[in-house]
């Protein structure tokens, strides 16, 4: 072998070294670790093929669903594919992703990140609370590519994570073999007790609420939204997607605020999609039908808290089967995926009966999953 010939192996095998290093730092150390980030990195995780319907959206349907209380109510595994923030430019590539890893027979989306204004752009970065756990696909480089054509400043961070978490991290040293312990662990386990959920019984007190019965008056949608809206349906259309869209309910203070523009937005949404064909649930206006109390429910105006989570999801499955929604098979599962959901829903009893004691930094702090949280569950169970 020549000395040229050994020269550039010696170059490419430095090359590989430095790649594994920050791939490893990037995938373990210099990055972030919350309930968004492990409910991706679970999904993924998922055996292939047994996720029966995903749910898509962002933090109001992540805090309004729970796949467990669904498990246990129905049989039909399900789970919410959304972080906190992301925009609804992100549901034909988790769509895509979702229909390559599981092949879920049934969708349901909510609509709230595609009630933004014209001012908000199509790619955010809470996108990459996402992205950071994906795996390194074609999902991923399209986002990645359709963040750059948008015009996002950190479209590369979404293939490269260390390119935006390397600055000033960690802010403390001390948790950083906490977090790669709880991030071993649960590759090592091979999925979430929790199936992503995150939640607490704090419940804010209520200021005037607005009885939006009396304003229906639609907004429409900013047009960049509007047209991701049509895009998606197309999609679903050429997809033969079992698709039902939601509204998940809020508790709207008055007419200045943020959250009355997006109801009347997603009454604009709302006719759009019924007119292609596909059901719509606006729950903004089903709250009493749903059993929601304002003072107990939410633990802020935007979110509900575990008590109307379980309400929420109750309710979203009589109402899909007495509707007949989709078009529901009966579930069949493999042993060992039975096996796997039947030990979370343990987990999960265990945690409703904890959550009550749970008292967060503040109000809006969740309880997420956790080996320290785990840990104190068993204790209980045995």
């Amino acid at each position: 072998m020549n000395r040229t010939v050994k020269r550039i192996l010696k170059i490419l095998s430095l090359f590989a070294a430095v790649g594994a290093v920050l791939l490893y730092m990037q995938s373990y150390i210099m990055r972030p670790w919350d309930f968004n980030h492990i409910r991706t990195k679970g999904f993924y995780m998922e055996p292939k093929d047994s996720i029966d319907m995903v749910l898509l959206g962002q933090s109001d349907i992540v805090r309004a669903y729970s796949p467990l209380k669904a498990y246990e109510n129905t049989g039909y595994t399900s789970y919410v594919l959304a972080c906190d923030g992301i925009t609804a430019a992100m549901w034909k590539p988790l769509t895509e992703s979702a229909m390559q890893y599981q092949n879920p027979d049934y969708f349901i989306i909510d609509v709230n990140n595609v009630c933004y204004g014209e001012d908000t752009d199509l790619h955010r970065p809470f996108d990459q609370q996402m992205t950071d756990d994906m795996p390194y696909d074609t999902h991923r480089f399209s986002i990645a590519m359709d963040a750059k054509k948008t015009g996002s400043d950190r479209w590369l961070s979404y293939l490269l994570p260390i390119q935006e978490y390397h600055v000033g991290f960690p802010a403390n040293w001390a948790d950083v073999p906490d977090q790669l312990h709880e991030i071993r662990t649960l590759e090592k386990r091979g999925y979430t007790y929790f199936k992503g959920d995150a939640q607490t019984y704090a419940a804010e007190k209520p200021g005037k609420v607005l009885n939006l019965k009396e304003h229906m008056e639609k907004q429409p949608l900013s047009a960049r939204y509007e047209k991701v809206l049509n895009d998606y349906l197309d999609f679903a259309d050429e997809h033969h997607l079992n698709v039902v869209f939601i509204q998940t309910p809020h508790r709207i203070p008055g007419e200045s605020s943020k959250l009355f523009t997006t109801f009347k937005r997603s009454l604009a949404a709302q006719e759009i999609i019924e007119e292609r064909g596909y059901p719509f649930l606006n729950t903004e206006l089903l709250k009493d039908e749903i059993g929601l109390d304002m003072e107990v429910d939410f633990y802020n105006n935007g979110h509900l808290n575990y008590p109307g989570q379980v309400k929420f999801t109750d309710w979203l499955w009589k109402t899909i089967e007495e509707q007949k929604l989709l078009p529901l098979k009966a579930p069949d599962h493999p042993e060992h995926v039975k096996e796997e959901w039947d030990t979370c829903l343990k987990y999960y009893h265990a945690y409703a009966e904890y959550l009550p004691e749970f008292k967060g930094k503040k109000n809006t702090e969740m309880c997420m999953e956790t080996t320290k949280l785990i840990e104190k569950l068993e204790a209980r169970m045995n």
